[in-house]
């Protein structure tokens, strides 16, 4: 544990093998839950990903977002599909400040491997494996907490082939009176989110009215839930509102792995979390919700409250009900 806000977990309990201690993996499964249900996030440990694995990662982004713009931008995204890979310039953006390497599931049949650095293809088959199978465990931790039949979750969520990963470089501020956010305030589209972060830091969530930075802390992983988790669990479990703050004088390198939903699965309060009380949101499909995020991206609603969040599908009280 951490003097952190939220909870640093060792989940060697279901990664170390051997089937692991029950009483400690009860442990385990009552704070990753608790901190999802107050916080929405919380850091993991012993979770699976090797270290040489990841310091690997981080120093072929390196390299590879070191690359003169014609070289990188040689594997751009062929298309401009709902799901997309490749390299990207993000900062043309105005809402971001930074540039991305993105794949998708390898099999998903249009991913974009830069030839260079080498071995850069293996590299992120290799870390993509490692996160999927870590977003995996902690999909049955949620389940186990919420009291789903053993691995419901994993069967409603069994279109894999949207999950996504993309590699960051946030590109530092030169000045320190020159706008910081390197990318806004936002929830996740993902019902879990795993993210790599160098020693620069700035990742921030908001609680209480406050942005609380997420101190990195070496070999861990942060773990945030997103909009549809929340909306599964009825509300039980909250998407972390978060940012990123670039700092002066130097680049920021990350690395976020999703677990997603497939783009025609229906998204709505569970049947066997809503027996006891009523539905807090309406039904709708992942495709629709994610294609509304994407539109606010790129026509940047004139106000926040005008943007397409998870309160879009909020149901309201009926007036004169209690």
């Amino acid at each position: 544990m951490s003097d952190s806000v939220f909870p640093v977990v060792d989940l060697s309990p279901f990664t170390a093998g051997g089937g692991g201690d029950e009483d400690a993996k009860k442990k385990v499964i009552r704070t990753i839950g608790d901190a999802c249900a107050k916080h929405g996030i919380f850091q993991i440990i012993n979770h699976g990903v090797p270290t040489e694995v990841i310091d690997r990662h981080l120093e072929n982004m390196r390299t590879f977002f070191a690359y003169p713009d014609e070289e990188k931008s040689k594997w751009k995204p062929k298309t401009d599909d709902l799901f997309y890979a490749g390299y990207v310039d993000m900062s043309k953006i105005s809402q971001f400040k930074k540039e991305e390497l993105t794949m998708n599931h390898p099999d998903c049949g249009y991913n974009i491997y830069p030839d260079n650095p080498p071995r850069l293809r293996e590299d992120l088959l290799e870390i993509f494996s490692y996160f999927s199978r870590t977003a995996v465990i902690i999909e049955g931790i949620l389940n186990d907490y919420l009291g789903l039949p053993p691995g419901f979750l994993k069967e409603y969520n069994n279109v894999r082939k949207q999950d996504i990963m993309a590699s960051f470089r946030y590109i530092a501020a030169t000045d320190p009176d020159e706008e910081k956010i390197g990318v806004i305030a936002h929830q996740d589209a993902s019902l879990i989110t795993l993210l790599l972060q160098d020693d620069i830091g700035g990742l921030e969530f908001y609680e209480d009215g406050k942005w609380k930075p997420v101190t990195p802390i070496k070999g861990a992983l942060t773990v945030n839930i997103g909009d549809p988790m929340q909306v599964v669990s009825n509300g039980k479990l909250k998407s972390a509102e978060h940012r990123v703050v670039r700092t002066v004088g130097r680049d920021r390198y990350s690395c976020a792995f999703a677990l997603l939903l497939g783009i025609e699965k229906w998204v709505e309060p569970l049947p066997q979390l809503i027996i006891n009380e009523a539905p807090k949101y309406r039904r709708f499909t992942f495709g629709e919700y994610t294609l509304k995020r994407l539109k606010d991206l790129k026509d940047s609603p004139s106000t926040p409250e005008a943007a397409h969040t998870i309160n879009s599908y909020a149901l309201r009280p009926i007036e004169g009900e209690a």
